[in-house]
């Protein structure tokens, strides 16, 4: 690897010092994706080994899995986005004018907006519909599951908004 490239990987790097200077939802964010990743590793761990060497899987396993991936996909987009890792028409936007390219902004903030306010209501309406059902193998309610749905959308929102304030490219 030469020295471009592993500045290159050394710069993508969020570790913990590297928090610093960040805002504080996107510390939150970070800590709820980090929470879910890890459990999601232990568990599916778990069971690889109940499968493979006790031949025998919790009933809890998967379900625990599938919540974390849900949790873990809906929310880490608000960092990715925050962190400009996200990917993106810069090849094409480059080579417009100024002009055209705020134009271009524009829209993607109103795009972002609007993906994050449908995510906010949308979202709270399908946790509330679902607060009756149960998540098999956990025994507990289908709407914690779906609550990453709008809390995701305030994450994308607070994300876009600051974005937006800033004037950041998106």
């Amino acid at each position: 690897m030469n020295m471009e490239n592993k500045e290159w990987v050394n710069k993508r790097r969020i570790l913990p010092d590297e928090l610093e200077g960040k805002s504080w939802d996107y510390k939150i964010i970070n800590a709820i994706c980090v929470f879910f990743l890890t459990v999601m590793v232990l568990d599916v761990s778990i069971i690889v080994a109940g499968r493979f060497i006790f031949h025998k899987t919790p009933g809890w396993g998967v379900p625990v899995a599938l919540f974390c991936v849900i949790w873990f996909s809906l929310l880490s987009p608000a960092n990715a986005l925050a962190d400009d890792r996200h990917l993106r028409v810069s090849y094409f936007l480059d080579r417009f004018s100024e002009e055209l390219r705020s134009i271009m902004n524009f829209l993607f903030y109103t795009i972002f907006f609007g993906i994050a306010l449908f995510m906010i209501i949308k979202g709270v309406g399908l946790t509330l519909q679902t607060r009756g059902s149960i998540i098999p193998g956990l025994n507990i309610s289908q709407s914690f599951r779906y609550a990453a749905i709008p809390v995701s959308g305030i994450a994308l929102f607070l994300v876009t908004l600051r974005k937006c304030l800033r004037k950041d490219r998106i």
